[in-house]
């Protein structure tokens, strides 16, 4: 959406916490004249894909209200789950082994700013 003022993200950061649970945080920066509002996007994708499946997906978002020059930390936790896809063999939600990016963002297209995160593999019920 429009917003009046001008944002910045920086320091991403995500690491494993309680059992099934990805904690990632990144600060938002409003470096222009104006109190605004913006959205945040949380996108996840596998490093090094196996199968035809997104680049990346949205896992969560928030909005938020900054006055000009101030800078806020926001907390994401995300369950597993939304790391998985759907196996066809399988049948089963899985959590691909290896090494996943996070990235922080203003919109599908914007390069944001992005971190890595090792997981282990993990199957779930398809009954998500």
């Amino acid at each position: 959406g429009l917003s009046y003022s001008e944002y910045r993200l920086d320091n991403l950061r995500c690491h494993k916490v309680a059992k099934g649970f990805v904690e990632v945080k990144v600060d938002v920066i409003n470096f222009g004249h104006r109190q605004g509002k913006t959205v945040v996007q949380i996108y996840l994708g596998e490093a090094n894909p196996e199968s035809n499946r997104p680049e990346f997906q949205l896992a969560d978002f928030e909005k938020l209200e900054l006055n000009a020059g101030d800078s806020a930390e926001l907390r994401f936790q995300l369950p597993l789950r939304r790391f998985a896809y759907f196996d066809t063999q399988s049948q089963l939600w899985t959590v691909a082994s290896g090494d996943h990016r996070v990235r922080a963002s203003f919109h599908a297209n914007d390069p944001g700013c992005e971190a890595l995160i090792h997981l282990s593999g993990e199957t779930f019920c398809p009954s998500m």
